[in-house]
């Protein structure tokens, strides 16, 4: 869970705090800083408004977070960065809304061989949840339309809810390839399987830190061992911006992500 850092919150006499959200992307943008004091981004990140708190305290000088009309004088702006394109009447939630829908389930064609325990293990992670495949038509298969899974039948698997960002970001037409081939799999014809599939982003993501394929030479392994845990210098398998300070944040990405991985660690000790 953030916290708001204690240098953003000023001795000031405030008299209320106002929640929105943004009416934008998960990200909060130069406009939502000039607006809000404090905003939250998807990922549970917290960004530092431009304004700081105490501005709000008088707005006769014009110079404040003009967050909530005629209610702006005494109150902290705090936003939730989501719901662009929202209507109100007749309610729509947008294009990226609060909660982030339910993906549409994957069709995929059976082929020779298949049966829905292994079905399931290659794209669910594990053969005995088979039960969560449908069919063509969305009800589920029992043991008897199991028995008659033939090639040819279209069945549906299930997408995982959750964020529009996928598990493993790989970029440009070279790499989809490369990894189309180490895994066997046609991720130039079909990319979004990096996505659909969490088997597939875990193998790309365990393989391609271990064995130094995103940014050679860099492996995790120089970083995180049994000699030493840093994950602060391990951000150089992926990219070399661990000293870079977001906009609005008062760490470096380095220490953002190594305090999320030593939560993590923490957790499984």
């Amino acid at each position: 869970m953030s916290v708001v850092p204690k240098s953003w919150m000023p001795k000031a006499a405030m008299k209320r705090i106002v929640c929105h959200w943004t009416a934008g992307t998960y990200k909060a943008s130069d406009l939502d800083r000039k607006r809000y004091h404090i905003l939250i981004e998807s990922d549970g990140n917290l960004v530092q408004g431009i304004h700081s708190i105490a501005d709000n305290v008088s707005t006769s000088d014009h110079q404040y977070a003009a967050h909530t009309h005629l209610l702006n004088t005494g109150s902290i702006g705090i936003s939730v960065c989501c719901m662009a394109e929202a209507r109100e009447r007749p309610f729509d939630a947008g294009r990226r809304p609060r909660s982030s829908p339910r993906p549409e389930p994957r069709r995929l064609v059976v082929k020779r061989g298949d049966t829905l325990f292994a079905l399931a293990a290659r794209h669910l992670g594990n053969g005995s949840r088979w039960s969560e495949l449908l069919q063509a038509a969305g009800t589920p298969f029992d043991e008897a339309s199991a028995r008659g899974l033939a090639p040819g039948d279209v069945l549906l698997i299930p997408a995982r809810p959750g964020s529009d960002s996928p598990d493993v970001q790989i970029t440009g037409r070279a790499n989809y390839a490369f990894w189309s081939h180490r895994l066997g799999l046609d991720l130039v014809a079909d990319p979004d399987l990096t996505f659909q599939d969490p088997s597939i982003a875990a193998r790309i993501l365990v393989q391609g830190m271990r064995d130094g394929t995103f940014r050679a030479p860099h492996k995790l392994a120089r970083h995180v061992n049994e000699e030493r845990t840093d994950f602060y210098n391990a951000r150089e398998v992926i990219n070399a911006d661990k000293a870079r300070v977001d906009r609005g944040h008062t760490q470096d990405r380095g220490t953002r992500i190594a305090r999320i991985a030593e939560r993590y660690l923490s957790g499984m000790e």
